[in-house]
């Protein structure tokens, strides 16, 4: 019953979600917020709580977007895959970034954070392994705390560059 809900909700349903995506509890979320803060991106091309356009008059919000030329490039959210309800976070985050590329039409790239580095995880946890497996088989990138700042630096290059450069690396 709990996988036809989810399913639904990600084909069919719109979860319009107000401004106040992460919540205070989100531990994961001000982690991740604070590391990028210490990235210091141009001016623009970072926001905390992004709002994609789904048509009609709803909207969904998703943390932490990279913008490039105005557009939405990439799009992280950040989890602890050793808390309890990990999963469900997980579950509902990809099941918003689903909605997201099919209502809105775009080619963001979705990517999972985890705060634990690759040597921290536990993959023979059910919840962890399942939700790295939902996160493959929905086509959200996973990255560890570990790998983190590889990828700040690359997503800080890409939406440094003019249009031009950008298309054709």
């Amino acid at each position: 019953e709990e996988a036809l809900r989810w399913t639904y909700a990600s084909q069919v349903s719109i979860a319009a979600r107000g401004a106040g995506g992460g919540g205070r509890g989100d531990v994961a979320g001000k982690r991740l917020r604070e590391k990028i803060a210490g990235v210091h991106f141009p001016k623009g091309s970072y926001k905390a709580l992004y709002r994609f356009d789904l048509g009609r008059p709803a909207a969904m919000w998703f943390p932490n977007v990279f913008l490039a030329d105005d557009k939405p490039y990439k799009a992280l959210f950040a989890v602890s895959l050793g808390a309890q309800g990990s999963y469900s976070t997980v579950k509902k985050r990809i099941c918003e970034a689903a909605t997201i590329r099919r209502k809105a039409n775009t080619s963001t790239v979705f990517v999972m954070c985890t705060t634990q580095t690759k040597q921290e995880i536990d993959v023979d946890e059910p919840r962890v392994r399942d939700s790295l497996d939902l996160a493959k088989e929905w086509d959200v990138e996973s990255i560890h705390w570990d790998m983190l700042d590889n990828e700040l630096a690359s997503i800080r290059g890409a939406v440094s560059q003019p249009p031009l450069q950008r298309s054709h690396g």
